[in-house]
C-alpha cells in the first residue's frame, strides 16, 4: 500500500520567513477549542488552513491542516495541527512518521544535493508535561537551510491526541530563530544555550492538548 504525503510540506515553513513579525514579546494564552489545544504565543497569532492530499490504498483523501503562528523580531513560533479523520485512523502513525521524515533529514546518504532541513540532534525533554497525557516528549533540533540568506535553527516537537469523535489531532510545535554568531561553527555545542531560555520554554512547556 503506497502512502504519499503532500510534496509542498516544507514550503509552509519557508514561507514564514517572509511574514511580518511583532516588535516585542507580549505573551497571551490562546485557546483553540475547535483544534483542541491551548498555547501561549508571544504575539497575536495568525492562522492559515488548507487541505492536504494523502494517498493510501489507491485512493486520495484530504487531510485538514491548520497553522497558527506568531513572530517576534526574527523568531517564529508555530503550532501546526493535522486532523486525521476516523476513516484514516489506522494511518495515524504512518502519517506522523512521514511528517517527521520531511524534516529529520541527515546529510549522510543524501543524493540530490543538501536537504532543506538537517537534523542536528534530538533529546527527550527532561520535564514531564502532565498536561499532555503525562508523557515525556522528544525535542528535535535542526538547521534550516534557506535558499538565500543566513540559515536558521529550529526546535520542533510532535504530540498526538485522540478525539472523542474517533479522529486524531497531530500537533507540531516549532520555533525558528537565527543562529547566533558563536554557534555558526559548532552548533551542537551551544544548542542548549540557544533554546534554553524563558521564552522558548514557555512556548513548549505551556502547550496543552485538551
Amino acid at each position: 500500500m503506497k502512502r504519499v504525503l503532500f510534496k509542498e510540506y516544507l514550503a509552509v515553513f519557508l514561507t514564514l520567513f517572509l511574514l511580518a513579525c511583532s516588535p516585542q514579546y507580549d505573551w497571551r494564552i490562546v485557546r483553540n477549542e475547535s483544534l483542541g489545544f491551548t498555547a501561549q504565543f508571544p504575539a497575536k497569532p495568525q492562522q492559515l488552513e488548507r487541505d492536504i492530499p494523502y494517498y493510501f490504498g489507491g485512493q486520495s483523501y484530504l487531510l485538514k491542516q491548520y497553522l497558527q503562528f506568531a513572530g517576534v523580531d526574527e523568531e517564529i513560533y508555530s503550532v501546526m495541527t493535522i486532523m486525521v479523520p476516523p476513516s484514516l485512523i489506522s494511518e495515524t502513525n504512518p502519517i506522523l512518521e512521514q511528517l517527521k521524515s520531511k524534516l529529520l533529514l541527515e546529510k549522510e546518504g543524501q543524493v540530490a544535493g543538501p536537504p532543506q532541513f538537517d537534523q542536528i540532534t534530538n533529546k527527550v525533554s527532561p520535564k514531564l508535561n502532565q498536561g499532555n497525557n503525562g508523557a515525556y516528549k522528544t525535542d528535535y533540533y535542526l538547521r534550516v537551510n534557506k535558499p538565500k540568506g543566513d540559515a536558521r535553527l529550529m526546535r520542533t516537537q510532535w504530540i498526538m491526541r485522540p478525539q472523542s469523535n474517533g479522529s486524531v489531532f497531530i500537533y507540531q510545535l516549532s520555533l525558528i530563530k537565527p543562529i547566533p554568531a558563536l554557534a555558526k561553527t559548532d552548533t551542537l555545542l551551544v544548542i542548549d544555550k540557544v533554546f534554553d531560555n524563558d521564552n522558548d520554554n514557555t512556548f513548549f512547556d505551556e502547550f496543552r492538548a485538551l
